[in-house]
């Protein structure tokens, strides 16, 4: 299952890439407050340092059906986007193995991910950090290949691990 939040379109896209090259679920998160316009944006910024957590719409999934969950934010103020830290916050107990994506303008993605496994309270079993740029050009596309292989070595061992307990229920789902 691959969940995100997108402001711009950034962190979407990129969540769309990796739904497509592991054949995954996708959940965006959403919320009630209006984001577009620059007044909106400075206000995104406020509340991502002020650690605000705004209501999002119900998700329609259920986190527990799968075995990894990679989480996608756009770095807003060194930090994840708001409604992300109210996703953590709100499903960090239903999260299993966890990885994190992050789209930037050039930096902060090392701060946001260690806030990120903070509130989910276990490491990241990978992460990716890509630039603005990069996904305007496209040259994103071989370092998220190497996400993507470390997210598959992962769920055929965590297949074959659950074949071995004779648990096939998830099967290396994401």
């Amino acid at each position: 299952m691959i969940v995100y939040y997108s402001r711009t379109g950034n962190t979407k896209s990129l969540a769309e890439f990796l739904k497509d090259q592991l054949s995954a679920e996708i959940q965006e998160i959403k919320t009630n407050i209006e984001e577009k316009g620059k007044i909106n944006f400075i206000r995104a910024g406020w509340q991502a340092v002020k650690k605000f957590c705004p209501e999002l719409s119900p998700i329609r999934v259920d986190l527990g059906r799968y075995d990894l969950v990679l989480i996608g934010t756009p770095v807003w103020a060194l930090t994840m986007a708001s409604p992300i830290r109210s996703f953590l916050k709100t499903y960090h107990s239903k999260l299993p193995a966890v990885g994190f994506f992050a789209t930037m303008g050039k930096v902060g993605s090392e701060s946001t991910f260690a806030h990120m496994a903070d509130l989910v309270g276990k490491k990241p079993l990978a992460c990716l950090a890509v630039s603005e740029q990069a996904i305007k050009s496209g040259s994103f596309q071989p370092k998220a290949k190497e996400f993507v292989i470390s997210v598959r070595t992962y769920l055929e061992k965590k297949m074959c691990h659950n074949i071995l307990l004779g648990d096939n229920s998830k099967q290396g789902k994401i």
